[in-house]
């Protein structure tokens, strides 16, 4: 199947958009009567089996066509983090810090650069922290790539954040060497959508911290079947909420020497 490029899914997601907001119902006697409306074009339909076959069709087009948006900004994060590595040697820190070890900017301002954001990158004061008077004003500039393709989140809320917590590639803040993912870049899951009540301010040094009895926590949107992840080696790949939970554990640590089924 041929891949939608990002422009082309994201018409597909708006003219989905479109057809459910412009769809009404309305009763005429013993009929009920559906239109539709779309940049200015309308339609009707009064079999009531033309709504039942149609309302599904748009609502599964515009959950793929999120799904593919959502896999390709977790590619271009990825891909992000790759660069990153290639200049600094490392993948970024979750945070970057003061010399007292306060949070300043989150990893995801530091990754601007790597994502044809180096305007964007250059009006951040680095040496001040996320929400201070300067960097809160650059809040309302989050890029594309970072922002809910499902606009469940709230306004300049991203869900896009990396594995914290023990034995994670992003343990204790610092980003490790691609080397020193000992369990291997393709076993290991460095950044994952989470759902959109755990989004946080695209700036903030804040992210997920897994918890290795129940690792699937805080990420499942309700009414979804799973989460988008990326695995150290920049691929993506959709995570049932059926997957044993142990599994899940051991691709969120990057050398503890569990096998991964």
């Amino acid at each position: 199947m041929k891949q939608m490029a990002p422009p082309q899914m994201k018409q597909s997601v708006d003219l989905a958009d479109q057809a459910l907001n412009g769809l009404k119902l309305t009763q005429n006697g013993n009929t009920f009567e559906a239109s539709i409306s779309i940049e200015g074009t309308s339609g009707s339909a009064a079999v009531p089996t033309m709504v039942a076959t149609m309302l599904p069709a748009v609502m599964q087009a515009r959950s793929a066509a999120r799904r593919s948006l959502g896999r390709n900004n977790l590619k271009q994060i990825g891909l992000a983090m790759h660069n990153y590595h290639d200049v600094n040697r490392k993948l970024p820190d979750a945070a970057s810090v003061d010399q007292s070890g306060k949070p300043l900017l989150s990893w995801r301002v530091h990754v601007l650069p790597y994502v044809d954001q180096k305007g964007l990158f250059d009006k951040f004061h680095l040496n001040e922290p996320w929400d201070s008077p300067h960097n809160k004003a650059l809040a309302d500039s989050m890029p594309a790539v970072f922002q809910d393709v499902t606009g469940k989140a709230d306004k300049g809320k991203t869900r896009y954040q990396v594995i914290l917590g023990p034995g994670s590639t992003f343990e204790g803040g610092k980003g490790k060497t691609i080397r020193g993912i000992t369990d291997g870049t393709s076993n290991t899951i460095i950044v994952v959508e989470v759902s959109p009540a755990k989004a946080v301010e695209w700036t903030k040094p804040a992210d997920i911290t897994y918890s290795p009895s129940n690792p699937l926590d805080g990420l499942v949107a309700p009414g979804t079947q799973g989460f988008n992840a990326l695995r150290g080696d920049g691929s993506v790949t959709f995570i049932s909420n059926t997957i044993d939970p142990k599994n899940l554990a051991a691709m969120f640590t990057a050398s503890g020497g569990e096998p991964v089924k």
